[in-house]
């Protein structure tokens, strides 16, 4: 029975491909000579930033946009469709990398590609709503009734 230890290694770890003649020098040491895998941790994986650099990226877009005094471009339809083009960008870039993929593993791919994406627009418009953005003006039909 695997102890908890190499549970969580296995969950939180990303295989790092070495090269035939060794282990590459930004990897951490790993088990054997030659080629093979290391393990790096996920967090040290240079594709880890892409999520909050792309928050940061629509973030700073949308409230630009928004200063610009154009009722629609306020509208949480801008993010969304921020967040679509950018994540199905790099969806797209992650599934077409390798060509040997089969093809039910690129369709699982797109799925979660969309699924990071939608996520991608609630951290968007969580960060708006955190440093203090104002959601945009809502119309209000009529007067508000005050009680009897």
């Amino acid at each position: 029975m695997p102890s908890l230890k190499s549970r969580l290694a296995k969950l939180l770890m990303y295989p790092v491909p070495r090269p035939p003649g060794g282990r590459p020098e930004s990897a951490p040491q790993g088990g054997g000579k030659g080629g093979g895998t290391d393990n790096a941790p996920v967090f040290a994986n240079y594709k880890a930033v892409t999520f909050p650099a792309l928050v940061v990226l629509i973030s700073g877009a949308w409230l630009g946009l928004r200063q610009l005094e154009v009722p629609w471009l306020a509208d949480r339809w801008v993010p969304f469709v921020l967040c679509m083009l950018l994540g199905g960008g790099l969806t797209w870039l992650e599934v077409t990398e390798d060509q040997v993929t089969p093809p039910k593993r690129k369709a699982f791919g797109v799925l979660v590609g969309l699924c990071n994406c939608l996520v991608l627009f609630s951290a968007v418009v969580g960060a708006a709503n955190v440093i203090g953005a104002k959601p945009p003006p809502t119309a209000q039909t009529g007067s508000p009734t005050t009680g009897p």
